[in-house]
């Protein structure tokens, strides 16, 4: 018979280190994004993008 024992603090601090890898990955593309994939990735033109957010003064 094989007994398997979990550590659950031991568990839990890999799942969220995994977590934070993707999620860190996941910042850097976004981070990184060319005009095109920004303009996919809202589903805007880019006109449209420049307008709601790169000359609207109410954009923080």
């Amino acid at each position: 018979m094989v007994e398997i024992k979990l550590n659950d603090e031991e568990l839990k601090e890999l799942y969220l280190a995994e977590v934070q890898k993707r999620l860190d990955s996941i910042e850097l593309q976004s981070m990184l994004m060319d005009t095109k994939q920004l303009c996919k990735t809202l589903s805007l033109s880019w006109p449209t993008v420049e307008k709601l957010f790169l000359v609207n003064p109410n954009f923080h």
